[in-house]
């Protein structure tokens, strides 16, 4: 897998009330709106809040939009907050994780195995350090395509 944003499809058991959860479109009939225009709606708190925050609560279902609501941490119940499909969302990543961090990362510590490699004389230690270079190797093919060199 080459690193890449994917979006984490929600299953309905997995969907819980007061859940962190962040919208990336806005499918449910009637309340079809692209995220920027969702974004920019200042005339709820939630609009706000999510554009703040980067994140939503689960407030609850509406059985008669066929749909869950979503909204700030004020909103209570069905009655506050706005209509989203489930798979309108994906649960909130509290860690931003940064793909030039995480090359920078997993290069370093390629790199440091590697000379400790050549400064180890016991034969374990050797293999141990050969087991991490292709460990940390193996991470970082799989998300970014390429080896270090």
């Amino acid at each position: 897998m080459i690193w890449r944003e994917e979006k984490i499809k929600l299953l309905i058991e997995d969907i819980k009330i007061r859940m962190k959860v962040t919208p990336f479109q806005k499918t449910v009939d009637g309340y079809e709106k692209s995220i920027e225009e969702y974004k920019s709606c200042t005339s709820y708190g939630w609009g706000n809040f999510l554009k703040e925050n980067g994140y939503l609560y689960v407030t609850g279902y509406d059985e008669y939009e066929n749909a869950w609501t979503l909204g700030d941490i004020t909103c209570n119940d069905n009655e506050d907050g706005d209509y989203f499909n489930s798979e309108d969302f994906e649960p909130y990543n509290e860690m931003k994780m940064n793909p030039e961090e995480i090359k920078k990362y997993l290069d370093n510590v390629i790199t440091l195995w590697r000379k400790r490699k050549e400064e180890y004389k016991d034969e374990d230690e050797i293999f141990m350090s050969r087991c991490y270079i292709d460990a940390y190797q193996s991470v970082r093919i799989s998300l970014f395509g390429e080896l270090l060199p």
